[in-house]
């Protein structure tokens, strides 16, 4: 059993806010790397679920600024069910990497492209994606304004920076970005057929950069914050347009308190790009 106690103690450290910092340096090492993998697999065999969920909402998320809110295993497994066994995957706000894990359970050969800002999450992020030999990629650093300070490849357990990611035709897309966040708003293709999300809440930004990088026909499930439902003002010429162009495949109500630091109630968006009729579930 992975207890903070424990992972503090295989990282060789006193304290859990150290674990970030002496994690990367550990996995930009072939050899501490391996010898890392071996003995955390040593007290933990079972894969499907990420180790750190608990010790990161506990010890490391900054939700003041960052709004960080570790999605609940049950919500990446519905996710990885709507969005089916597709090849490309992408992970957007992916945090240590709960959803991408569940999306492996459900297809292990597929590729996975993580996108995320954290400093604290992304080490976890690598070890999470490393430890299970995914071929994955890394981006560090903000997705709405496409900014990136580092670019990291996975293929098995190793872990290399690259300068850019392949083109890959992206079949899905998961996401739980931080809810209502602010932003600054950036005036590119991806928002020009819908326009601007308001700067003080992100939410639409988030889903317009995911249907965007997704291929026609794919599938993407977005948890958002209840009131993308029904705000007015630019969210709803957004929502409008969405509907009219039948992209909106289904609607789906989460229970109040499913996520540990916030009551408010949630949804899940599903959307298919280029769907044929306008039908809403």
């Amino acid at each position: 059993m992975l207890t903070t106690e424990k992972i503090n103690e295989l990282l060789n450290i006193k304290e859990a806010y150290q674990a970030s910092d002496r994690l990367l340096n550990l996995l930009m090492d072939e050899t501490t790397r391996n010898k890392l993998f071996d003995s955390f697999l040593e007290v933990e065999s079972d894969l499907s679920y990420d180790w750190f969920h608990r010790y990161f909402q506990d010890e490391q998320s900054d939700r003041k600024n960052k709004k960080q809110d570790f999605t609940p295993n049950e919500i990446g497994k519905l996710l990885a069910l709507i969005t089916k066994n597709n090849v490309n995957t992408l992970d957007v706000a992916s945090g240590t990497g709960g959803l991408t894990i569940q999306k492996w359970n459900k297809n292990k050969k597929g590729i996975f492209i993580c996108e995320e800002l954290s400093e604290r999450a992304l080490p976890f992020l690598l070890f999470n994606l490393a430890i299970r030999e995914m071929t994955a990629y890394v981006l560090h650093g903000d997705s709405l304004e496409q900014e990136y300070a580092a670019i990291y490849k996975i293929n098995g357990r190793e872990i290399t920076k690259i300068d850019a990611v392949p083109n890959k035709e992206i079949n899905s897309v998961i996401m739980n970005p931080p809810f209502s966040a602010k932003w600054n708003q950036a005036k590119d293709e991806r928002f020009e057929n819908y326009g601007l999300a308001p700067k003080s809440k992100a939410d639409y930004a988030f889903l317009l950069h995911g249907l965007h990088k997704i291929e026609d026909n794919g599938l993407m499930g977005i948890v958002l914050p209840h009131g993308v439902l029904f705000r007015s003002g630019r969210e709803q010429k957004i929502r409008k347009k969405l509907l009219e162009q039948g992209t909106i495949k289904a609607v789906i109500g989460l229970p109040e308190k499913i996520f540990v630091n916030t009551d408010i109630p949630t949804v899940i968006l599903v959307l298919e790009k280029g769907k044929e009729n306008k039908d809403v579930m």
